[in-house]
């Protein structure tokens, strides 16, 4: 029972020490320079949210030593860098030829794309020329194919002058004039 009150007083004492942090920084920055921040360099945020309670738990001696400690700390991440720089020389050089030969790569295949849409865009063109001509093939296709599904009746009605003459011609009265109306 006692862990849980320490750690509901821990989250208490950090959330009013977070809300306390916040406020601070609303004073520094403003609040729409807050929120500005936030956007644009959330990781420069998070490092004023650490070091605004260092800062602001300091006595005034170590305020006053703090521009030369973090001056002292500049130049140790410098060295530093200068350091690795040196050691890991051959990665960097490395990279850069990689970089480069990338580089040219892809100025290359830019390149051949360029060449394959100079050749395709004649090609584009006929393509463009024979849909064109195919639209046409395919109405006449579609009336071709609706004159033959339909050439049966039309063929009966091509035949009916004929019928009718030959009935006559055979004294087929009746039947004639039901071939008439039809």
């Amino acid at each position: 029972m006692a862990a849980v009150s320490d750690l509901e007083l821990f989250e208490r004492a950090y959330r009013l020490r977070s809300s306390a942090d916040d406020g601070l920084l609303r004073q520094v920055f403003g609040n729409e320079g807050l929120e500005d921040l936030a956007k644009s360099r959330p990781g420069l945020l998070e490092t004023a949210r650490t070091y605004f309670p260092h800062l602001t738990s300091s006595t005034y001696e170590r305020l006053c030593r703090e521009p030369d400690a973090l001056q002292l700390e500049k130049d140790r991440c410098e060295r530093e860098m200068e350091q690795l720089a040196v050691q890991n020389y051959g990665a960097f050089i490395g990279s850069a030829k990689v970089t480069q030969a990338v580089r040219q790569e892809v100025v290359d295949v830019q390149r051949e794309l360029d060449e394959v849409v100079d050749m395709l865009s004649p090609i584009q063109d006929e393509i463009c020329k024979f849909q064109d001509s195919s639209a046409h093939l395919v109405t006449r296709r579609a009336s071709l194919r609706n004159l033959l599904q339909q050439h049966g009746g039309l063929l009966e009605l091509l035949e009916l002058p004929q019928l009718l003459d030959a009935c006559i011609r055979n004294q087929m009265y009746e039947e004639s004039l039901v071939l008439h109306t039809y």
